[in-house]
């Protein structure tokens, strides 16, 4: 699937958890800040432990997942529970990665990268951007000119 195509299938609640574990979790992290710059939507980047810590009480029917894992990964069968356990909870469960695994879990899926564990975040992205994109402008948004935020940012 498309990231513009599967942008379409996703909800625009107001609330996302972007989910992943071991290698993978930069990318949940990434990609929940970008749905927040780019979509203005409040997004929770979590680990796996994080999420089933308390977090998944929030994931319902307004409150779709994202979730994330590297095809080769040894944490893909606990991202393959978790994704029926979103869906059984009356979410929705966007993959990325994972392979036919992941995606026959979730709602909607996302292909990712074959790439090994160690380097696959970098691939994992991608994906997460195009799809942020995709909705961003799905929303009426400008994905290039999100409010209040520079291209450059000083500190001092």
């Amino acid at each position: 699937m498309t990231s513009k195509r599967s942008s379409r299938a996703w909800p625009t609640s107001p609330a996302w958890s972007s989910r992943a574990a071991a290698l993978a979790f930069s990318t949940a992290l990434e990609t929940a800040l970008k749905l927040k710059e780019a979509c203005y939507l409040h997004a929770m980047g979590l680990s796996y432990a994080d999420l089933l810590h308390g977090p998944i009480a929030v994931v319902d029917e307004d409150t779709p997942a994202l979730l994330v894992a590297a095809e080769n990964s040894p944490t893909l069968a606990g991202t393959v529970a978790l994704a029926e356990r979103v869906v059984g909870a009356g979410a929705a469960a966007f993959t990325v990665g994972g392979g036919a695994a992941l995606a026959k879990a979730g709602t909607a899926a996302l292909n990712g990268p074959d790439l090994p564990e160690w380097v696959a975040p970098m691939g994992l992205i991608v994906p997460g951007q195009l799809l942020t994109e995709a909705l961003a402008r799905r929303l009426g948004i400008d994905p290039d000119a999100p409010r209040g935020l520079n291209k450059v940012t000083q500190t001092d």
